[in-house]
């Protein structure tokens, strides 16, 4: 409960951010979808050749998974960030001596702290998805397929805030919001640059965005859901781990 009031002040904000600019993604999804109906049969056969796997004309989805999900995944990445870095200062900032003074080991701080931290990022979707309902529902259309969608980005929040107690549990807890912050900027290059490059789609495969689908359209990836909660999950038990090697044996 504390770890969790401690994180929810930067899960709320973060989450309000996010959602504005769902919002305003959403509710001009009515000028795309305007815009896509004066465009010549050529060009629109282009943008469907572009993006063959979403359907421009689906409303505010298809504008959502263009021009939305790629910016809010950076800033889901980076709040993630911040979030991991909240749960690492309790000993970074030396709350977590006194926290070890009552009854408490160090893996129930690690495994409770963690589950406060993803109760947050919780928080931080449900209010993305409240944005992005508000917006969609603005331009029409099917609004429920791009609210379902927006739990992708919180599946992958919590994938990095795995990565990042991971970092902070078998290496050193300092490093664990910078280590999520750099994986985000690196993610982002190589989403970006390898297409751009044609370099081998192996490449690509590394950036764990490429594995999310297009979930503003109803287009899940599968294996790309499982990897994140794995991440999640196996994320919380390693740090765990790291952490209960710091214990003095007696």
């Amino acid at each position: 409960a504390r770890s969790f009031g401690e994180r929810l002040p930067g899960a709320f904000w973060w989450g309000i951010a996010v959602a504005l600019m769902g919002f305003v993604f959403g509710a001009a999804a009515t000028s795309f979808s305007a815009t896509l109906a004066q465009l010549s049969p050529d060009t629109l056969q282009i943008f469907e050749a572009m993006f063959p796997n979403i359907d421009l004309t689906s409303g505010a989805g298809a504008f959502l998974q263009l021009g939305f999900l790629t910016f809010a995944l950076i800033l889901a990445g980076f709040a993630a960030s911040t979030l991991v870095g909240g749960w690492a200062s309790d000993e970074t900032d030396g709350r977590l001596e006194m926290l070890l003074a009552t009854p408490m080991s160090r893996v129930r701080w690690a495994v409770h702290g963690g589950l406060g931290l993803y109760a947050a990022v919780g928080v931080f979707t449900l209010i993305v998805m409240i944005g992005i309902g508000i917006g969609s529902s603005i331009s029409g259309g099917d609004v429920t397929t791009p609210i379902v969608g927006t739990l992708v980005i919180g599946l992958y929040s919590l994938a990095l805030c795995g990565i990042g107690m991971a970092v902070g549990g078998v290496f050193r807890t300092s490093w664990a919001g910078e280590v999520v912050a750099l994986l985000v900027i690196v993610t982002f290059l190589v989403d970006l640059v390898v297409p751009a490059m044609q370099w081998p789609e192996a490449l690509h495969q590394l950036a764990l965005t490429s594995h999310l689908g297009h979930p503003m359209v109803g287009l899940w990836d599968g294996p790309g859901m499982a990897l994140c909660a794995a991440l999640a999950v196996g994320g919380l038990l390693l740090g765990a781990w790291g952490i209960a090697r710091r214990d003095v044996q007696r």
